[in-house]
């Protein structure tokens, strides 16, 4: 069995010299002494005092200690879990996502999830919106984390749109420069309001500013839509199904930037938790693409 520096730290330290450490996994002192060597050099940190009759642990060294028996324990269990396939899965599995999409998008498909694996308990994170950039809204955790290959669950174009009771009394904008004639219900993303809307014209993307009627957080300007105060514009995810009920309608959707904007997932650095992790995607995944 091939052993990391951490590893070999771990040992010196539990055998107490260089020669037992040496002795147990068959390995010269002196290879164990270069080893550490240059674990120290490349954390710039002395970790264990040496002398001719003793070593000890030094502050830092101690604290070391505490995060390498953690992360062998963690690769241990990631590896004994993923080595036994048929071992039922269980425990907490954390999974940070903004609010609006846990209710209406990651609910359906913990439901699911939760029939296939009983044991495992997802523990759902809020996050705030205002860290996410309108390309991506990343499902992330130590659990599931983004990255630049990360799965996309389903993709999330904006939708602009309005209650049929704001349409009844205002014609509806024919162009995107119509809503200079609108009430126009803006986000406030990360404390800036979205002022700026994506539109294709004229075969290139252009920005128009609207002129907010009011200026707010997702569900406060969804629920605003709902009551026919303007016209907003809003994830997919949060404004499907009120679209198929017929309760907001979408408009200029022949002007519509054809942008990426997806909800994604993938495994994060938890290691300990691979195998929940994975199952929770491959999941996630078919469930999104059935």
């Amino acid at each position: 069995m091939e052993h990391t520096d951490y590893h070999i730290f771990k040992l010196v330290v539990e055998a107490g010299s260089f020669a037992s450490a040496a002795e147990i996994i068959g390995k010269t002192p002196s290879g164990l002494s270069r080893r550490l060597t240059r674990l120290e050099d490349r954390i710039g940190q002395s970790l264990i005092t040496r002398t001719t009759r003793r070593l000890t642990l030094t502050d830092k060294g101690e604290a070391f200690l505490l995060h390498c028996n953690k992360l062998i324990k963690d690769m241990a269990q990631a590896e004994a879990e993923i080595a036994s396939p048929d071992i039922e899965l269980s425990g907490v599995l954390k999974i940070k996502t903004i609010a609006a999409y846990a209710t209406r998008g990651l609910l359906p498909i913990l439901h699911g999830f939760q029939e296939a694996y009983p044991r495992i308990i997802p523990w759902l994170v809020s996050e705030g919106a205002g860290d996410r950039t309108e390309a991506d809204i990343i499902i992330s955790s130590v659990d599931v984390s983004t990255g630049p290959d990360c799965l996309i669950l389903e993709q999330n174009p904006w939708v602009v749109c309005a209650a049929p009771a704001y349409l009844e009394k205002h014609c509806a904008p024919q162009t995107p420069s119509d809503l200079e004639l609108h009430d126009c219900l803006v986000l406030d993303i990360a404390g800036k309001a979205q002022r700026r809307w994506r539109f294709h014209m004229q075969g290139k993307v252009t920005d128009v500013q609207v002129d907010p009627a009011l200026i707010g957080f997702g569900d406060t300007i969804h629920s605003a839509a709902l009551n026919g105060q303007g016209i907003a514009r809003l994830a997919s995810f949060l404004v499907r199904q009120d679209i198929e009920q017929g309760d907001l309608v979408p408009v200029l959707t022949q002007f519509e930037t054809k942008g990426s904007r997806a909800i994604c997932a993938m495994p994060g650095k938890n290691v300990a938790h691979l195998a929940k992790v994975r199952a929770f995607i491959e999941f996630a995944s078919r469930f999104s693409h059935d």
